[in-house]
């Protein structure tokens, strides 16, 4: 039996339809859960709001709310992570981090975080340095460090 072809394109438009979506919903959770803020696991909090992660990341927030110093982990700025980290989470560039970084220490007022070559030295890092921060890909994340969750 044959099929008209009114209904053959018409299946196929569902299907293409269909396929989109589920595209797009595989995407937009992959691209939500592709960079997790991980920390140290002696630090307190389990959840940070999106203000307070900007904070830390930009750093004008120099402590957790314990009292104990953060100390701030970052991929150089040119590395995919670390453009992806700024733009999806802290929604700001790169280079904008970096000239607020580099203004607070020539002005004396503040410290610039500490840079890491790669994914692996970063997880070391947080999991070997008290009240750390970082990020890294959720694929990644090793029971060395907790996520922090951006709330």
């Amino acid at each position: 039996m044959k099929w008209p072809l009114q209904k053959t394109s018409r299946i196929a438009q569902h299907l293409s339809i269909v396929l989109s979506i589920m595209l797009f919903y595989s995407s937009a959770s992959q691209a939500q859960d592709d960079i997790v803020v991980i920390a140290h696991h002696n630090v307190k909090a389990q959840d940070l709001s999106t203000s307070k992660v900007k904070s830390i990341f930009g750093m004008r927030t120099r402590t957790w709310s314990d009292g104990l110093a953060i100390k701030v982990f970052v991929l150089a700025d040119s590395n995919p992570m670390h453009i992806g980290f700024s733009k999806g989470i802290l929604n700001t560039y790169p280079y904008n981090l970096r000239r607020i970084w580099d203004r607070r220490v020539y002005s004396g007022t503040g410290l610039a975080p500490e840079t890491v070559n790669n994914e692996k030295e970063m997880l070391a890092l947080i999991a070997t340095t008290p009240n750390a921060i970082g990020y890294v890909y959720a694929s990644n994340v090793d029971i060395n460090v907790k996520i922090l969750r951006i709330r």
